[in-house]
């Protein structure tokens, strides 16, 4: 892994998927790309501020995380997920990290926008960072392994995850409106008696209705769970994802 791009609107919420990334970069010893995105109607002054204020960022970032091969930073103007899927594809990302929020609004407006644009656009994996970083992934589920999922999905959650995790593999991987799993599968059982930090959609049939309903199910946890979404095909060169440090 080479490039991640994280995007950021320098919030809180933000903060937590920059967090995350430098964690996962530091480890690959990739770059880390910084994106914001403005309203088109900003105007040039205040555009360089968030300009400049991305780019003290990006500094500081360096500086705290000497692993990291280089932080680099870019401002585009909205509409949002079309600035991040440009931006993607201009530098060949290997993985898109954007930060998940904890109300209700707020995960409705998250998940009726800029995520449903992605995960019916992007040929890239997608990581919704929700939880505060306390180290490596330690508990990952991977849903839909048997339901026509990537390989190339366990490989990633694989190497972006602890050397010691626990990684569960769920064939099916689909949610009820309870959020609990269906037909029985004894893994997404398992999952919901031990909830995982990260969560892998590996079926892209299944993809968004799956992250829906683990995400209303873990809505109430105080320990939330991030999200993986493996995209159908990955149109960028290289495969599958190399080992940390390659």
């Amino acid at each position: 892994m080479q490039h991640i791009l994280v995007a950021t609107d320098l919030s809180p919420g933000a903060a937590i998927a920059v967090a995350r990334a430098c964690q996962i970069g530091a480890g690959w010893c990739a770059t880390l790309h910084l994106l914001h995105v403005v309203p088109r109607s900003m105007g040039s002054i205040d555009r360089a501020m968030r300009a400049e204020e991305l780019a003290e960022m990006a500094r500081a970032l360096a500086l705290n995380h000497p692993c990291l091969r280089a932080v680099r930073s870019s401002v585009r103007r909205a509409p949002t997920a079309s600035a991040i899927e440009g931006e993607a594809q201009d530098l060949s990302a290997d993985l898109i990290i954007i930060g998940g929020h904890r109300s209700r609004h707020a995960l409705d407006s998250l998940f009726g926008t800029t995520v449903d644009h992605l995960l019916n656009s992007l040929s890239r994996p997608l990581l919704v960072a929700r939880r505060a970083v306390q180290g490596p992934y330690q508990h990952v589920h991977v849903l839909g392994a048997g339901a026509g999922g990537s390989p190339d999905a366990l490989v990633l959650a694989a190497h972006i995850s602890g050397a010691r995790a626990e990684i569960v593999l769920s064939a099916d991987g689909r949610f009820d409106e309870a959020g609990g799993p269906v037909n029985g599968d004894p893994a997404a059982q398992r999952a919901t008696r031990c909830p995982p930090d990260l969560l892998v959609i590996a079926a892209p049939a299944t993809r968004a209705e799956t992250l829906r309903g683990a995400a209303r199910e873990d809505l109430n946890d105080p320990a939330q769970t991030d999200f993986l979404v493996y995209p159908a095909a990955t149109r960028h060169q290289g495969g599958a994802h190399p080992g940390p440090g390659t």
